[in-house]
């Protein structure tokens, strides 16, 4: 999957994650910034200066990171249940490769529910949910930080889902 951040002020930012469930591993990478890997009961590796550096004992936290990042966490933490009366369906289309229903919301619908005060008056959400599984393809939020008044678009992107050539593995 990758996440997108992009905020007006602070630029754009992007963090692909990899992830298999046998064994349960995950690649994360941002920029040149940070990359990690961990593996159940092989170990886990950080990229520091260029170089990778065992960081076996880290695992549990690189889990708990990964954790904190699926798309069913994020989009509870958006509290999109609350929402999910006014979402509006758009139909069936193709994103990331796979059939999803587009849904749909923005300021306006919010604006019918009580405690919708928080959703910045310029915010557009967008959902993609696959038709064939149910779970997240893709989610586009876009909208005015009322705390900052910086321009913010948050993008998640997932797929590959339950690809079997991907393959994550100790680094070299």
């Amino acid at each position: 999957m990758d996440i997108t951040l992009v905020d007006a002020a602070e630029g754009e930012q992007t963090l692909t994650v990899m992830a298999t469930a046998n064994p349960k591993a995950s690649h994360y990478r941002m920029g040149d910034e940070l990359e990690l890997i961990t593996i159940e009961g092989q170990g886990a590796w950080i990229m520091e200066g260029g170089e990778w550096v065992d960081a076996t004992g880290s695992e549990q936290m690189f889990v708990a990171l990964f954790d904190a990042l699926a798309p069913d966490t994020v989009v509870a933490g958006y509290g999109l249940d609350r929402y999910a009366d006014v979402f509006r369906p758009q139909g069936t289309e193709s994103k990331n490769g796979v059939q999803a229903t587009h849904y749909h919301l923005d300021a306006q619908d919010v604006a019918q529910l009580e405690g919708g005060e928080d959703f910045p008056a310029d915010g557009v959400f967008d959902l993609w949910i696959a038709e064939d599984g149910g779970y997240l393809v893709a989610m586009v939020f876009s909208g005015t930080d009322p705390e900052t008044g910086a321009a913010l678009e948050f993008r998640m992107d997932v797929s590959r889902v339950n690809d079997p050539s991907l393959v994550i593995a100790p680094p070299v």
